[in-house]
């Protein structure tokens, strides 16, 4: 859309996306994820398939964070960490709608906003704050990272989709050098050099986190409590845990490769590295 047209669309919503597109035959979005992620940044990386259409996002330096541990909703920006006094709903809330955008017919369904994980304990937490809510494994409530800038790549017609969120009050004079910011990526994008897998090594081999007798014993509490009608349904795992050096990007293109779902991804924010396949939405 040309500059016309945005303005048009910026009088209805706080921010638009100013875009550009180009062809590319070669895409390899661990490659172009490598290449522009800058030491320290988080990264985020989704391939999607729905409806037979297949979607790769990457977020490219996310300008801030939000995390909330215990009761506390950190903001990450490149000044440092601050606490928020809101709600974390609150907090939320007010981010997507200083970034509401419209949805456009031409461009890929995600051209920006939040983007990470909400684990299921967040909707505990909303719905019975009052009722404090283990974290055995010490992880953030949720993290989400603020994408205003996404890489979208449809490998079945080849199309890259370059964009940058511009708020709606700034955009006649950001215009310019937002394009030719775009073009800047293009070019780099396009001299991206191939996939180099970093260091990993495992240093203590998987195990089930729980002995045979101990998952047992927790599968007669489930049965119990289904019987005594406080549950209908409960997802009850024993995960295989393991301890490793380097980064999990380094088993991402055979993870991806051999496991053909409709949904793949790799998260990386501060100490905390993710990646997986999975056949379903709900991924943590």
């Amino acid at each position: 859309m040309n500059l016309t047209q945005l303005l048009m669309l910026s009088r209805k919503y706080a921010a638009v996306p100013v875009v550009q597109q180009f062809r590319c035959p070669n895409f390899d979005s661990l490659a172009v994820l490598q290449h522009f992620k800058q030491t320290g940044t988080p990264t985020f990386l989704l391939q999607r398939r729905e409806h037979e259409q297949e979607t790769t996002y990457l977020v490219v330096n996310p300008p801030v964070s939000y995390t909330l541990v215990g009761d506390q909703c950190l903001i990450q920006t490149a000044a440092g960490k601050t606490v928020s006094q809101q709600a974390p709903e609150q907090v939320l809330e007010a981010v997507l709608k200083q970034y509401q955008m419209p949805r456009l017919p031409d461009l890929p369904p995600f051209t920006g906003g939040l983007c990470g994980y909400f684990s299921y304990d967040y909707a505990r937490q909303v719905l019975a704050p009052e009722k404090p809510v283990a974290t055995p494994l010490q992880l953030p409530t949720f993290d989400l990272l603020l994408a205003t800038e996404v890489i979208a790549y449809q490998p079945a017609t080849q199309l890259v989709t370059l964009i940058k969120v511009v708020p709606s009050q700034t955009l006649k004079d950001q215009y310019a050098a937002t394009q030719a910011t775009l073009a800047k990526r293009k070019a780099q994008l396009l001299a991206c050099p191939p996939f180099q897998a970093p260091p990993f090594q495992l240093t203590q081999a998987f195990h089930l986190r729980d002995s045979r007798a101990a998952f047992a014993q927790k599968v007669r509490m489930v049965q119990r409590h289904i019987l005594a009608g406080d549950v209908f349904q409960l997802i009850l795992s024993n995960p295989q845990l393991a301890q490793m050096t380097g980064s999990l990007m380094a088993v991402a293109p055979t993870l991806f490769k051999e496991n053909v779902t409709p949904y793949r991804f790799y998260f990386q924010h501060d100490q905390f590295e993710a990646v997986g396949a999975s056949p379903e939405t709900l991924v943590v």
